[in-house]
């Protein structure tokens, strides 16, 4: 017995059944229910929908169930039905309850349930939507917000209450549809749209919330979860011809207890979800967000939260967006469990109110496919890689000390076909410093004083990125390289001590580098390492600026 804000929980176990009653306190009339005894699931939902409904604790409840059974078998009573012997009398009260065995013990101990494949009958998979959406089993539609999802729920909806054939030609059986969604209205939102599909608006129901009685016997009114499947069960009753359930998006769906990153709650949320649909014969579509980061896996991979969700569906499906075509919306398989992998589809949504229109013409992608391409396409364009180039340039160029503005500008137009501003701007973002020899006289570049080099893999990756470069170009120009083992032998012998290089900008006579006077032209290039990027000081812009102005302005003409 268990007492509850004056009311008192208390049960009996006879006869295979516990009889719970729930008495006083603010309960107008006592509230009685009744479990097997073997039925350890039904003692779970009772102690669940009387924590629901009543605020009493789980725990308590089924610590009422389980010593209801104790006492039925320490009165030498047993809890289960039993046949009568053939020899009690009619008269004899204990006749249907013997004298407590010793295997009775055992009774209440947890039992394998095994199945023996031998007795299994083999049955074809039943579809929704042939070979991509199956009857009895949990899909996904997994996509970033405003791709169209909720269009396609709204468009497999009219399909399905109208008997309309699915965009691929497949014939579609018509039946109900359950949807449970809480983003959109469904006055403004869903009823227009369904109009729009020519969906028969008769069939399709929205379940969104749960009507019970309070413990003062008051109506109340709350949130649907997925753990309220018994409810989900008695709407999916109602509608006996149902083909359809929709859970957009199963997030509003979890409630607060459950981690969607973690995948035992997971799995312990939808394998109840999946037992369902397989007992209704209903189709379970699941809409799901993806990640804001496309990372580095697969398109099933992005689907945001526990991998508990792929795991345990049959079918997953991914909607983007056309990386060439932003109104173009692509629907790509993703995980194929019971069937061949079909190629993906292409729709728009057009129209007012909204429609989706399907092109007649598959679309030979996957998903992993798909999101490739989005990834490429989020990629840096030309120009970003224009400037790593230049950047790449100077850094080579400059490596042995400085040069004549002019002749780098030259070799950076001649030579590589690169644009000035781009040479100017990766000037800017290396730091590379502009000095004169003496006033009136030609400016020179050179790298930053006192440069570290704290990566040299990059700075041997960068420089010999540079020399390939430079040699398909050279091909290209005269058919003959000028890539030579004596060059790529300059370069991994300038790599043994890049900071020293970059920290003297000026050759050394025992490199036997004699530097160009300036007025003939500048200095010799040769090959370094990379310094790590400067920040561009705004004084030493503005200085470099002011004596562009007094001078020639060979150098900084166009940096602004």
């Amino acid at each position: 017995m268990r007492s509850h804000d004056t009311a008192v929980l208390t049960a009996t176990a006879r006869n295979g059944e516990i009889v719970v009653t729930l008495k006083g306190g603010p309960l107008p009339e006592p509230i009685t229910h009744c479990v097997p005894v073997k039925d350890r699931t039904a003692w779970r939902e009772l102690a669940d929908r009387f924590r629901r409904q009543f605020g009493i604790d789980m725990g308590d409840t089924l610590n009422v169930l389980l010593e209801a059974v104790n006492e039925a078998k320490t009165q030498g009573r047993d809890a289960h039905p039993v046949d009568p012997p053939a020899e009690s009398r009619p008269g004899d009260a204990t006749a249907g309850f013997p004298p407590k065995t010793n295997n009775t013990e055992s009774e209440f101990d947890f039992q394998p349930v095994i199945i023996n494949l031998e007795e299994v009958v083999a049955t074809p998979v039943e579809w929704l939507w042939d070979k991509r959406i199956p009857l009895g089993r949990i899909t996904l539609l997994v996509g970033k917000p405003g791709q169209g999802k909720s269009f396609l729920t709204c468009d497999f909806a009219a399909r399905v209450t109208t008997g309309t054939p699915w965009p691929d030609g497949s014939p579609c059986h018509k039946g109900s549809v359950l949807m449970l969604t809480l983003e959109d209205d469904p006055a403004d939102t869903i009823r227009p749209r369904l109009d729009a599909m020519h969906a028969d608006v008769a069939r399709v129901r929205i379940l969104k919330a749960v009507n019970y009685r309070g413990i003062d016997g008051a109506p109340r009114q709350r949130g649907l979860t997925l753990a309220d499947l018994p409810v989900i069960e008695k709407a999916l009753e109602s509608l006996s011809d149902c083909r359809l359930l929709v859970i957009d998006p199963i997030g509003d769906f979890l409630g607060g207890r459950v981690d969607s990153h973690r995948d035992n709650e997971i799995r312990a949320v939808l394998t109840p979800l999946a037992e369902l649909a397989q007992r209704r014969k209903v189709a379970v579509l699941v809409v799901m967000h993806r990640r804001k980061s496309t990372g580095e896996g697969g398109a099933d991979e992005t689907a945001m939260g526990s991998r508990g969700f792929t795991g345990i569906s049959r079918s997953v499906w991914h909607v983007s967006r056309d990386a060439n075509d932003k109104k173009r919306r692509l629907f790509l398989p993703g995980k194929q469990n019971l069937a061949e992998e079909l190629p993906g589809l292409a729709f728009r949504i057009t129209g007012e109110p909204p429609r989706v229109e399907w092109e007649r013409e598959p679309v030979n992608m996957t998903a992993d496919e798909g999101l490739e391409a989005e990834r490429q396409a989020s990629r840096p364009g030309p120009e970003a890689d224009a400037l790593e180039d230049a950047k790449a340039f100077l850094l080579v160029a400059l490596s042995a000390g400085p040069r004549l503005a002019k002749d780098v500008l030259e070799d950076w137009r001649v030579n590589h076909g690169g644009c000035q501003r781009t040479l100017y701007t990766a000037k800017a973002k290396l730091g590379v410093e502009s000095f004169r020899e003496k006033n009136p006289g030609p400016w020179f570049w050179k790298l930053p004083e006192g440069a570290h080099c704290k990566d040299t893999s990059t700075l041997q990756t960068t420089l010999q990125t540079q020399i390939a470069l430079q040699s398909v170009q050279c091909v290209e120009k005269t058919g003959v390289s000028n890539t030579s083992e004596g060059a790529h032998c300059k370069v991994a012998d300038t790599l043994d001590e890049p900071c020293n290089v970059l920290n003297d900008p000026k050759p050394k006579p025992t490199e036997n580098l004699t530097p160009t006077p300036p007025e003939s032209g500048g200095t010799d290039s040769g090959d370094s390492g990379r310094p790590q990027h400067s920040v561009v000081d705004l004084d030493d812009v503005n200085h470099q600026l002011a004596e562009a102005a007094e001078g020639d302005v060979d150098a900084w003409l166009d940096f602004s």
